[in-house]
């Protein structure tokens, strides 16, 4: 993996310093990039993003991340990767395991990076502790900035910042 991304959404707090940034994740204001996986697999995934985000917050989860690692094939002086364009049931074992970019109106790609993503830290309820927090950051930050939100908000903002980033 060349790059590694981790996004909640939420802006307050949410960047790697200058010192950090060589070999870290990085974080929501560090994003500066798109995930290039064409019409038909973005929709595949905003469709399983939303189930999953509707499931959460059902469940009064919040605070989980998307993390992003990205692997660049000209960096490793590897074989291009062979997108098979599969729509068969088993969207997870594309690719290798990952989902291969796949270039599109306006954008080159040739299969040349290989994304690995997925929701993690989902064991955080919206607890009184977290509605303090949500209190006391949202006079400080702002709410709409924060991570420590009620879940329906936290999904909804969650999965229009990742729907963001998938073109």
């Amino acid at each position: 993996i060349n790059a590694e991304y981790m996004g909640k959404g939420s802006r307050a707090g949410r960047w790697a310093s200058d010192k950090e940034k060589p070999g870290c994740i990085l974080k929501d204001n560090d994003i500066d990039r798109h995930l290039f996986v064409g019409s038909e697999r973005r929709a595949i995934l905003l469709r399983q993003l939303g189930e999953d985000c509707n499931f959460l917050a059902a469940n009064a989860v919040m605070d989980y991340s998307f993390l992003i690692g990205i692997h660049y094939r000209e960096k490793c002086n590897a074989e291009p990767f062979h997108n098979s364009h599969n729509q068969g049931p088993a969207q997870h074992t594309l690719d290798g395991g990952g989902m291969a970019s796949f270039g599109g109106e306006g954008h080159v790609s040739d299969g040349g990076e290989m994304y690995y993503m997925g929701i993690i830290d989902v064991l955080q309820e919206y607890s009184v502790r977290k509605r303090g927090e949500t209190i006391i950051r949202g006079v400080q930050f702002g709410r709409e900035t924060i991570s420590s939100v009620p879940p329906t908000f936290y999904a909804r903002r969650f999965f229009q910042f990742i729907a963001s980033l998938v073109v």
